[in-house]
């Protein structure tokens, strides 16, 4: 062995993030849970107590979500009749005392972003950028990713004026790879903090653009990671589910989850207090949902229950699904669609439409 030189021991650095408690990403902890209440788009009952100023009560929402489960809480105050900025400032004095997980910020404003991470104990996530005005978000946000340390999520977004945001997995696969390229190769972004967010789009509005859009969504996740095994993946799991009646989307979003998971899913932003288990729910609803989701058409209508009507465990037996596979739903503009509202016009649900390509995005609402 004279003369050879020593092995070299090759380091993977692990992703993880950390607020008061270290959470490292590993096999077997998959899919992380991100409690979604904590956001003014997401969640009216918090809406209405940051609207109201009560913002000690406002926090117990986030410790309740953690409380239920949740490992990373996703904080939204950006209501555009209020000052984010002002919200923020107001709100963290009551909530980091509260909770130990890592903070999700989910802003567009730099200064609202970095006052959040002075508030952090430890490594949080920056949601989102995207290339949706090229490279200027992502200048405006890298610079505070190297100074405080956070991880970022990555929209599949990009500049493209016909299909901006990607419905199709290979949309997906090539601005995740712009997105990677721009990040390690030009801003020095550690491949473990560029967490991809493939893009969920609701399956049950009756809005023939995103018919077969789960699939996609879930076959898009593959890709990515194949593609970028170091880079963790995170979806808006209930976003699938938007226009339904809450009983089935408690079914429809545990369903998905269970598929992305086998995907590669690493986070899911989820409401942790209403999480279905999959192995509880019966089989003939598993189907069902897959049927949605996969669009396995023609599919059999529903009559759906009353909005008053909860859906509960059963030991034997089950009421159909409320899945109105066949009534006319409303449909949503792009913009309605990304802050999870319906604009007026209706879209029959038609098992013959085409697929197509669209650029909106769902979020819950």
């Amino acid at each position: 062995m004279a003369g050879k030189p020593p092995r070299q021991p090759v380091s993977r650095r692990q992703h993880a993030v950390s607020g008061l408690d270290y959470l490292p990403l590993e096999a077997d902890n998959r899919p992380i849970l991100v409690g979604e209440r904590t956001n003014v788009i997401g969640s009216k009952k918090f809406r209405d107590l940051i609207n109201s100023g009560q913002y000690e009560q406002a926090a117990e929402i986030g410790r309740a979500q953690v409380k239920g489960g949740a490992q990373v809480l996703d904080l939204c105050l950006a209501n555009p009749d209020r000052d984010e900025y002002t919200d923020m400032a107001r709100l963290l004095p009551h909530l980091m005392p509260k909770i130990r997980v890592p903070l999700m910020i989910d802003s567009t404003d730099p200064r609202v972003i970095e006052l959040a991470l002075k508030h952090c104990q430890g490594k949080a996530i920056i949601n989102s950028i995207n290339l949706e005005e090229g490279e200027a978000r992502v200048a405006a946000v890298v610079p505070l990713l190297h100074t405080y340390g956070a991880a970022v999520v990555v929209g599949c977004i990009d500049d493209d004026p016909q299909q901006g945001m990607a419905v199709t997995r290979e949309r997906k696969l090539a601005i995740a790879q712009r997105a990677y390229d721009l990040l390690v190769h030009k801003y020095g972004v550690p491949p473990q903090d560029i967490i991809f967010d493939p893009l969920v789009f609701p399956v049950g509005t009756g809005d023939e653009n995103y018919i077969g859009s789960a699939a996609e969504t879930i076959e898009g996740l593959r890709l990515i990671k194949a593609a970028f095994p170091e880079c963790p993946t995170i979806l808006g799991i209930s976003n699938v589910s938007f226009g339904l009646p809450s009983a089935g989307r408690e079914v429809l979003n545990a369903v998905f989850l269970y598929h992305c998971t086998l995907a590669g899913l690493d986070y899911a932003i989820v409401n942790t207090q209403k999480l279905e288990r999959y192995a509880s729910i019966p089989e003939e609803e598993r189907r069902l949902a897959e049927d949605l989701l996969f669009w396995r058409g023609p599919l059999t209508p529903w009559a759906p229950l009353p909005p008053s009507t909860k859906r509960k465990r059963r030991a034997s037996g089950s009421l159909p699904l409320p899945f109105p596979w066949k009534r006319a739903l409303p449909a949503t503009s792009s913009k309605a669609a990304r802050r999870g509202c319906s604009t007026t016009s209706t879209a029959p649900w038609s098992a013959t439409s085409p697929w197509k390509s669209s650029t909106a995005r769902s979020w819950t609402a």
